[in-house]
């Protein structure tokens, strides 16, 4: 790991890179501010509102959901290899069983997920996409600026097979958003694993939502660490909540795979741009 003064410099490196600087300014003011009302009250909330991950997704299709563990085991154990060859630790992912499941029983044009690290999650949403055989992943990032040249870092565990579906943009979402969303019509699933604090959660969403196909998926991670998703469900009905390895995501529209969608004959999709 880096000791404190090669931290300072990589943060100075990363701040010189124009494009990052704003993100990089709002993290470490968020940071210090903090998120709007007591964290416990959002923990709490998460808890009652949870329901069993497994019963859910079995009553969805539970054929797909066993092939969904399956692909989910096989990016652990890729995972543990390649990360141990890292000096630094590049943090878990997101619920990868759920959205590698999403992905294969959606059969989404465009994908849209946001925070990559190590990308565990975009493993998974890529490997679905490719059994799929469709589709197209945008994602936005932005590296780790306290560690030596963390672009190199970003992505690490996707296979270069899976590469050809994948659009990836580095400079925070408030640039990243934006262009991707230039190159797309609608969007079919989201997955939010950027920044966990209330006001850029809104910022991404609001921009995002407008976009969103009328079967979209929306996943959500950390969700009790600020009142954001609670708010956003609010009068909806077909939301969930679930733990995973200790912490709460939101969904919403399981509903409406299990309702509208079939294994093999999925509901018109967004047009994916050219690969």
């Amino acid at each position: 790991m880096p000791n404190r003064s090669s931290t300072i410099r990589n943060v100075l490196y990363q701040a010189t890179v124009g494009r990052r600087l704003p993100a990089m300014a709002r993290k470490v003011v968020l940071r210090v501010v903090g998120g709007r009302g007591h964290r416990s009250d959002h923990v709490r909330w998460a808890e009652s509102k949870a329901t069993d991950m497994d019963q859910v997704m079995n009553e969805v299709d539970s054929p797909l959901w066993r092939e969904a563990q399956v692909a989910a085991a096989r990016i652990q154990v890729e995972a543990k290899h390649k990360l141990s060859q890292y000096p630094i630790h590049l943090g878990g992912g997101g619920c990868y069983p759920l959205i590698y499941f999403v992905a294969r029983k959606l059969k989404p044009g465009v994908a849209v997920e946001t925070g990559v690290a190590a990308g565990f999650s975009f493993y998974a949403t890529l490997l679905g996409l490719e059994e799929n055989g469709s589709g197209v992943l945008f994602s936005s990032d932005l590296p780790y600026f306290r560690i030596p040249h963390p672009e190199q870092y970003v992505g690490v565990l996707v296979p270069e097979d899976l590469r050809g579906r994948w659009r990836l943009s580095i400079d925070g979402d408030r640039r990243n958003i934006p262009k991707i969303l230039e190159q797309v019509s609608c969007i079919d699933f989201i997955h939010y694993d950027s920044d966990k604090s209330y006001r850029e959660r809104k910022w991404a969403m609001e921009h995002l939502m407008p976009l969103t196909n009328e079967g979209c998926v929306v996943i959500m991670d950390d969700i009790q660490d600020d009142s954001y998703f609670s708010e956003l469900v609010s009068g909806m009905s077909d939301w969930h909540v679930f733990k995973f390895e200790g912490k709460y995501l939101g969904v919403i529209g399981l509903g409406r795979l299990s309702e509208s969608l079939d294994h093999t004959e999925g509901a018109e999709r967004c047009p994916p741009p050219l690969l």
